[in-house]
């Protein structure tokens, strides 16, 4: 599983080939019209690679108690 930032780094340049291919088709998207839910990535079993486009609401820290 990857979480974060998929824009192209240092860091990924080291990732496998694969990887890499999968971050440069997730880029090409148009993110804002991708609906909620679960995606396939294009050549892969649906069953063992695919995405998922989640929303959440932020809160400033402020709100939390630390």
């Amino acid at each position: 599983m990857l979480v974060g930032n998929t824009q192209t780094s240092s860091i990924t340049k080291s990732y496998p080939v694969v990887i890499q291919n999968v971050l440069e088709y997730l880029n090409g998207l148009d993110h804002a019209s991708l609906s909620l839910g679960r995606h396939e990535l294009p050549g892969f079993d649906s069953d063992k690679a695919w995405f998922v486009v989640l929303e959440y609401s932020k809160e400033p820290l402020a709100n939390f108690k630390t």
